[in-house]
C-alpha cells in the first residue's frame, strides 16, 4: 500500500514581519486539527519555487499525520522588496483556494523591532539608530526594509486582488488587548472549530521582547511622529481597503486607542457624547406629537420613525458594544409604546450607551457587527455620528434650529468624514443604522457640518 502524499498548505499566514506571526502560527499549531511548520518555509519569495518545487515543499510537512488543516507562516511573503505581486501571483497558481491571514503592527513599532532584528542577526552595527538608518537613503533602496516592511497597503493590494475574501487581515495590536477573540477569527477563517483554546494563548512572547535591551532604542515622540510620516498615506489606504480603523497609530496622543487614560481618546470621545446627548435631549423633548406621521427627507421615514430609530440605535450599539447581542434589544410591545414618552425613552436608551462606552474593556479589541468584526472604538465613534445625524434631521423635519452647538462641530465633523470615507453600503441593520439611506444621512449631515466650520467638500 502506497504511503500518503503530504499535502500542500490550506492557509498561510503571510505576515507581516515583527507582528505577531509566530504567535498565531504557534497557537493554531497547537489546535488538534491543524499542522502547521515549525519554521519559516519561504519557498513562494525564493528561488526555491523555481528550483525545488512542490515536491521540496510537501517534503516540509513532514510529521503531518492526518489533520485537516495544514499551514506555515513565512512573513517574507509580505515584504515589499520581495515583490508581493509576484509572490501572490505564485500562491495562486500553486494552491488556489488557500486562506490567506495577514498580521499587522504599527509601522512605526514594526521598523523599530526590524532593526533590533537585524542587529541581534549582526547585520546591522548594534550601536545604530533606527532614525539614522532611516535617513541614510529612500526607503526603496535601503536593503531591510526598516520602512517598506510596513507598506501594508502596497503589499497586500495584489493579494486583496488576487485572493479576495480569502484573505484575512488582523491586528497585532488586538492580540496585546485580548489574544482569544483574534485566534477565534483566525481559526474561523480557515474553517476549523473552536472548540479547543491553547492553554498558553494568553503568553503573548514577541521575537524580540527577550533579552534585547542591549539592541534596543526608544523613540522620542519627535521621533516617532517623522517615522509616521513615511506610513500616512498607506495607512489611509490600508483603512479604505479593509474598512479598518488605525487611528491608534496615530504618533499624536490625542489619536491614541480608547482606554489610554483620562486625557485620552475615551475621555475626549464621552465628554463630546455628553454634549451630544444634551443637544438630543433637546430636540427629542421639543417633538409634538401632532408631528409624528410628517414625512422626513429619509426616505419612506416619518418624524416617529426617526425618534423610534434614535433611541433603537443607541441600545443596538450599546449591546454591540457589551457584546450581548446585535439588533434592537426592545420586545414588540417596548418598541409600540416608546411614543408614549420618547424623551424618557431616549435618555435611558442614550444613558446606556454612554455606560457601554465608558466601560474601558468594551472599547478594546473588535466586536462582531451586521457587517461583519469592526474594531470596537470605531463602533463607538459611529454610534455617537449616527445618533447626531439622526437628531439633526429630526430637528430639521420639525423645524427647530438644527445648528450643532459649536462645540461640536469640529470633533463630530471629523468622526462623520471617517465613516463617510470608509463605511461600506450594505443591507440594512435591524435599526437602520447601516441602511443605505443612512449613509446618504450622513453625506447630507457632514456637508452641514463643513458648512459650519467654513470648508468646502468639493
Amino acid at each position: 500500500m502506497p504511503e500518503t502524499e503530504l499535502p500542500l498548505p490550506n492557509f498561510l499566514i503571510i505576515g507581516a514581519q515583527k507582528s505577531a506571526t509566530r504567535w498565531l502560527r504557534h497557537n493554531l499549531g497547537l489546535h488538534p486539527d491543524i499542522f502547521t511548520a515549525d519554521y519559516e518555509l519561504a519557498f513562494f519569495n525564493r528561488r526555491r519555487y523555481q528550483t525545488l518545487g512542490t515536491d521540496w515543499y510537501r517534503a516540509q510537512f513532514d510529521g503531518w499525520s492526518g489533520e485537516q488543516f495544514v499551514g506555515e507562516a513565512t512573513p517574507g511573503y509580505m515584504i515589499w522588496h520581495h515583490a508581493p505581486a509576484g509572490v501572490a501571483r505564485r500562491i495562486k497558481d500553486t494552491v488556489p483556494d488557500v486562506k490567506l491571514i495577514a498580521i499587522l503592527r504599527n509601522p512605526v513599532d514594526r521598523a523599530n523591532s526590524a532593526m533590533v532584528h537585524h542587529k541581534r542577526r549582526e547585520r546591522i552595527r548594534p550601536n545604530a539608530k533606527l532614525m539614522d538608518l532611516v535617513r541614510a537613503q529612500p526607503p526603496e533602496e535601503e536593503r531591510y526594509g526598516l520602512i517598506a516592511g510596513g507598506w501594508y497597503a502596497a503589499t497586500l493590494r495584489p493579494y486583496k486582488r488576487l485572493f479576495g475574501d480569502q484573505l484575512l487581515v488582523l491586528l497585532q495590536d488586538d492580540v496585546r488587548d485580548d489574544p482569544l477573540p483574534v485566534y477565534e477569527r483566525a481559526l474561523q477563517h480557515i474553517g476549523a472549530p473552536s472548540s479547543f483554546v491553547p492553554s498558553e494563548l494568553d503568553e503573548v512572547v514577541f521575537s524580540n521582547q527577550q533579552g534585547s535591551g542591549r539592541w534596543r532604542s526608544e523613540l522620542s515622540p519627535e521621533d516617532r511622529a517623522e517615522l509616521y510620516e513615511y506610513f500616512r498615506e498607506d495607512i489611509r489606504k490600508l483603512e479604505r481597503m479593509f474598512d479598518l480603523d488605525l487611528s491608534m497609530w496615530h504618533p499624536d496622543p490625542s489619536f491614541t486607542a480608547p482606554g489610554s487614560g483620562p486625557g485620552g481618546a475615551a475621555a475626549r470621545m464621552l465628554a463630546t457624547y455628553d454634549a451630544a446627548t444634551a443637544w438630543l435631549e433637546v430636540v427629542v423633548g421639543n417633538v409634538a406629537p401632532i408631528q409624528y406621521d410628517t414625512p422626513t427627507r429619509e426616505p419612506g421615514q416619518t418624524v416617529k420613525m426617526l425618534l423610534d430609530r434614535l433611541t433603537g440605535s443607541a441600545l443596538y450599539f450599546s449591546a454591540i458594544l457589551r457584546r450581548t447581542q446585535m439588533g434592537d434589544p426592545r420586545t414588540p410591545a417596548e418598541r409600540a409604546g416608546f411614543a408614549d414618552d420618547p424623551a424618557a425613552e431616549y435618555r435611558h436608551a442614550a444613558a446606556l450607551l454612554r455606560g457601554a462606552m465608558a466601560a474601558k474593556a468594551n472599547l478594546r479589541g473588535t466586536v462582531v457587527t451586521p457587517t461583519g468584526p469592526r474594531r470596537a472604538a470605531t463602533v463607538a465613534r459611529t454610534a455617537m455620528a449616527n445618533q447626531l445625524a439622526t437628531g439633526w434631521e429630526l430637528a430639521v423635519s420639525t423645524g427647530q434650529e438644527a445648528a450643532l452647538p459649536p462645540g461640536l462641530v469640529e470633533p463630530v465633523a471629523g468622526i462623520a468624514r471617517e465613516i463617510v470615507a470608509w463605511l461600506p453600503a450594505g443591507p440594512a441593520s435591524s435599526n437602520g443604522a447601516t441602511a443605505a439611506g443612512s449613509s446618504t444621512l450622513m453625506e447630507r449631515f457632514l456637508t452641514t457640518l463643513d458648512a459650519a466650520a467654513g470648508r468646502s467638500r468639493t
